[in-house]
């Protein structure tokens, strides 16, 4: 696999386990910092660590993830998410 792509895995991976050490955060802190990772799950793809961006390069999908993450922490998905296709992300989504 190629370096960026190793590093683009490795920055998603961080981004999976800070949104769900941060999901229950029941300090300010805890709270802003699940809110920002939330909000990166959801921001549109305009950099190259953009979450979505990393998904692209890496051949995941998205909304999988997404979906993941979601029940994971005990979430209903936003409306706005559409159903997923299916992708590789499974060993991002059950460690």
């Amino acid at each position: 696999m190629e370096p960026i792509k190793r590093l683009m895995l490795a920055a998603l991976d961080r981004a999976v386990s800070d949104f769900r050490t941060y999901s229950a955060g029941p300090t300010r802190r805890g709270k802003r910092l699940f809110a920002d990772g939330d909000g990166w799950f959801h921001s549109p793809a305009a950099a190259p660590f953009d979450f979505e961006t990393i998904c692209d390069a890496t051949g995941l999908e998205p909304d999988l993830i997404r979906r993941g993450l979601r029940s994971s922490v005990g979430c209903a998905p936003p409306a706005t998410i559409a159903p997923a296709v299916a992708g590789g992300a499974g060993a991002i989504l059950h460690r």
